[in-house]
């Protein structure tokens, strides 16, 4: 184990990236996934502002990252908010910082806005055309990398959500994605006469939106705002979806996923698949502080004393990090909000909404320049239970049954509650397949009790992502004849693959946006009437709370 002195924060990071850089460069013969080529990209509340990285720049460049996220500007904003004269400054201290290290910078670029922007309304979308034209070159100008641009909007309404839209009483969600493609391809042709090979790293890319696109969900009309970027790309031009949904992950099997909804998924329903696969790359997000803050917020504080009331310890945070590398295309945007790795302190709240500044405990930095390394092993699983706010089946959604199954009554008829109670056993490795745990006569000795119409992070197993499987064995009721039979799953957080009587009937995985989704499963070949039946359910949660936190019931249709 490496040791890092607790007082000097940077001074260790040149050293020891030196020492690792052979560790850190897979052989050729490795194959992907692969830490080689990849970077970190530092961000988040901390981020100093351009005059303190010009006069800074070497001291900044002994921390393990590649690059830097700074700035703030406005295209969204009529005129760019009236920052051309902050942006002229912003590109001057830029263009005059000796970086050296730091290769792979990015100007921040924000979607709020004062509420007038309209997607119909010509004078706002030639405004926001020349606003990103401005802003291209203004990073052209500066040598940076490109913009990195947040969707996700914190001053005014989100452009990139129907709801928000002013023409929703007479445009169709097709009809407004169709118009937000239309003015992203002028976006990008415009920076096309000023910076042509420019990165653009989204926080959240076309996998926000899942698969199929749900255009009035939330940030749902960013798919299309990429179709358009890249439907006149040129040779160059990328688009980086930053997967801000990967904040807590930890595990190869998420980001593997991660990939897949980003590379594979999303790219299904493009309207452009061959130039999205040439255009756009997966990248990751990493929150070292994951959701530590103040109680105000809901938080809990930093714990700067011990690691283990930490989201991630070092090891985690390292592991975590050096999977995100791994799978990602280039790009790993670091974010901090508790933790300023500049000053090498953090915020931690003792009493109230009031922050301390503590050192930096050992171990945090190192974690960064560890990931890097070929391979970095997986801790042991721990329980979050006090170390994070766990949030349960109501802060999810609606889970009284007449909002979650009442609309099915009209074609369908109730036959049965399965129980409350059902056997449970954690599935880290993902081997409860191989291993028979969908059989009906399975000992399910080990197994421990579980109860749905809760998640189960508040019911020993806080913070747990990954597989688990559920079994019930329940006695049916005598079945009406010639009628097709299901089981309705109120939600399932997130994924679920569904066993009856040992053999699979169905499956729900829509990725991480089908956790609060109802879905039926056709039971009709495999349930054996007025008899005991085993129902197991494999579950596969990568994000937040998981298990199945509303009801299940035997329903038959009634329309056949």
């Amino acid at each position: 184990m490496l040791s890092i002195p607790h007082e000097t924060p940077v001074a260790w990071a040149v050293g020891i990236l030196a020492a690792l850089a052979l560790l850190a460069l897979p052989s050729a013969a490795e194959a992907k996934p692969s830490v080689k080529g990849k970077k970190l990209i530092a961000s988040g509340w901390h981020m100093p502002p351009a005059d303190y990285v010009r006069e800074h720049i070497a001291e900044m460049e002994q921390l393990p990252f590649d690059g830097i996220i700074i700035g703030g500007f406005y295209p969204f904003w009529p005129k760019l908010r009236g920052q051309q004269a902050a942006l002229e400054q912003f590109v001057a201290n830029i263009r005059a910082t000796p970086f050296r290290r730091f290769t792979d910078n990015f100007m921040s670029v924000e979607s709020g806005n004062d509420g007038s922007f309209d997607w119909f309304d010509e004078a706002c979308c030639a405004d926001l055309v020349a606003n990103w034209r401005t802003l291209a070159d203004a990073a052209r100008r500066a040598g940076l990398k490109g913009v990195k641009f947040d969707p996700e909007c914190y001053e005014g309404p989100s452009p990139f959500q129907y709801e928000n839209c002013k023409q929703k009483e007479t445009k169709t969600p097709e009809e407004v994605a169709a118009r937000v493609e239309e003015v992203g391809a002028r976006i990008t042709r415009a920076i096309n006469e000023v910076y042509p090979d420019i990165t653009i790293l989204l926080y959240f890319g076309p996998s926000v939106a899942g698969y199929p696109r749900n255009l009035e969900g939330w940030c749902g009309l960013i798919p299309a705002f990429v179709d358009g970027l890249i439907a006149e790309a040129k040779p160059g031009f990328v688009v980086v979806d930053g997967y801000e949904t990967a904040y807590g992950y930890r595990h190869a099997r998420q980001y593997a996923e991660g990939r897949k909804q980003m590379k594979e998924i999303a790219r299904k329903d493009s309207r452009h698949p061959d130039r999205f696969a040439r255009h756009v790359q997966a990248g990751f997000a990493v929150w070292p502080d994951n959701w530590n803050g103040a109680p105000r917020h809901q938080r809990l504080s930093f714990n700067a004393d011990d690691p283990l009331g930490n989201y991630y310890t070092p090891d985690e945070l390292a592991h975590a990090t050096h999977n995100a590398l791994a799978y990602s295309d280039r790009y790993v945007w670091v974010w901090t909000e508790s933790i300023n790795f500049w000053k090498g302190w953090v915020w931690v709240y003792p009493a109230g909404d009031t922050p301390v500044e503590k050192p930096i405990p050992p171990g945090f930095l190192e974690a960064l320049v560890r990931a890097r390394q070929s391979h970095v092993p997986a801790p042991p699983w721990r329980s979050l239970m006090g170390v994070v706010r766990t949030y349960t089946a109501k802060d999810l959604g609606p889970v009284d049954d007449e909002t979650v199954f009442g609309d099915l009554w009209e074609a369908h008829e109730p036959l049965l509650d399965l129980p409350l109670e059902w056997r449970f056993r954690l599935d880290p490795e993902d081997r409860g397949v191989r291993r028979g745990w969908a059989r009906a006569e399975l000992d399910e000795a080990g197994w421990t009790p579980i109860q749905i119409r809760e998640v189960w992070d508040v019911q020993n197993y806080s913070g747990y992502t990954g597989h688990a499987w559920y079994r019930v064995r329940f006695r049916a009721p005598r079945l009406p004849a010639g009628k097709r039979l299901y089981l309705a799953f109120g939600a399932v957080d997130e994924s679920a693959w569904v066993y009856v009587n040992g053999r699979q009937a169905g499956k729900h995985d829509v990725g991480p946006s089908g956790f609060d989704k109802r879905f039926l499963i056709d039971v009709t070949k495999h349930l054996k009437p007025n008899a005991e039946n085993v129902v197991a359910v494999r579950v596969l949660n990568t994000i937040g709370v998981g298990g199945i936190w509303r009801g299940v019931k035997l329903i038959a249709h009634t329309e056949e």
